[in-house]
């Protein structure tokens, strides 16, 4: 059974809806990539999206680790591609 007490974050209004401010999210990098591809429309062209996603990350000058694994998958798909584009 859970606690009832509030979370602290709710107490001090960090990363609550009414605070504006936005929850961290701890989202693996390879979960985020998954949907991202799962997402592209049909008949995309998966290496020019990757590109664009590598483009986004570097625009927004994160050097976090989890952003830079992300940045890490795309290249690879930029790279290489991905299987269904070799079908």
């Amino acid at each position: 059974m859970g606690s009832l007490r509030p979370h602290p974050e709710a107490e001090s209004g960090e990363g609550s809806p009414r605070s504006g401010r936005a929850r961290p999210t701890h989202t693996p990098p390879e979960e985020v990539f998954l949907l991202w591809l799962l997402w592209l429309p049909d008949g995309a062209e998966v290496k020019a999206a990757a590109r664009s996603e590598i483009e986004r990350i570097d625009a927004s000058r994160a050097d976090d680790p989890r952003t830079l694994r992300l940045k890490s998958l795309f290249q690879a798909v930029a790279t290489y591609g991905w299987i269904s584009d070799q079908a």
